[in-house]
């Protein structure tokens, strides 16, 4: 049991503390910086971007919250 909640610990871990790739989070910023003049399919992949990144967000806090919880239940 001991085993399976280490485990589950360590992965809520690397998924809270997960970041996008620099070359994804520079693409983003990039698109972001030039919305007002991209192309329809750059606008597309921004949107994309903005859905990953806020999707990844959700998942990361979800995450946290989870991974605190599952800490305490390991410390008692």
């Amino acid at each position: 049991m001991r085993e399976a909640l280490d485990s589950g610990i360590r992965a809520l871990r690397r998924l809270a503390d997960y970041q996008l790739p620099a070359v994804v989070q520079q693409r983003l910023l990039d698109l972001g910086e030039r919305k007002e003049f991209l192309t329809p399919e750059e606008l597309q992949e921004l949107h994309v971007l903005v859905a990953l990144s806020e999707d990844r967000s959700i998942d990361k806090l979800q995450a946290a919250i989870a991974l605190r919880q599952l800490e305490e239940i390991a410390a008692n």
